[in-house]
C-alpha cells in the first residue's frame, strides 16, 4: 500500500535497501555507523518511512526503538506508518509528507 502511494504521486525511492548512519550509539563492533534496511527511503527527499506491522512484540518493540533512536542521531527525516495508519493510509501520507516538506503530485 505504501509503495503503491508513493508510485501513485511519482516519488522515487528504496526498498529495503541498506543504508549507513552515524550516530552517537555505538553498535556491537563498537562503531559508531550503524547498518539499517529501512522500510522506503525517498532518495529525493532523504526521507525514511517505516511500517512497524509488527508492533507489540518485545523484540520488534525493542528494534523499533533502536531503529527511531538511530534516524533522529543521525538527523533523518523518517515517518512511522503503524498498522491502525492503513486505513486511511492516503492521507495519513499526504499530512506527514508534507509536514516534511514534500510536495506531492496527484
Amino acid at each position: 500500500m505504501i509503495a503503491d502511494f508513493l508510485y501513485s504521486h511519482k516519488i522515487d525511492f528504496d526498498y529495503d535497501e541498506q543504508i549507513t548512519l552515524k550516530g552517537n550509539e555505538k553498535n556491537k563492533n563498537g562503531h559508531l555507523e550503524s547498518w539499517i534496511r529501512p522500510d522506503f527511503y525517498l532518495t529525493e527527499f532523504d526521507i525514511i518511512i517505516e511500517y512497524w506491522g509488527l508492533k507489540g512484540t518485545e523484540d520488534y518493540d525493542n528494534k523499533m526503538e533502536k531503529k527511531k533512536r538511530l534516524y533522529k542521531e543521525a538527523g533523518k527525516h523518517f515517518i512511522s506508518i503503524m498498522p491502525e495508519d492503513l486505513s486511511d493510509l492516503d492521507d495519513t501520507l499526504r499530512i506527514k509528507l508534507e509536514r516534511l516538506g514534500c510536495k506531492l503530485l496527484d
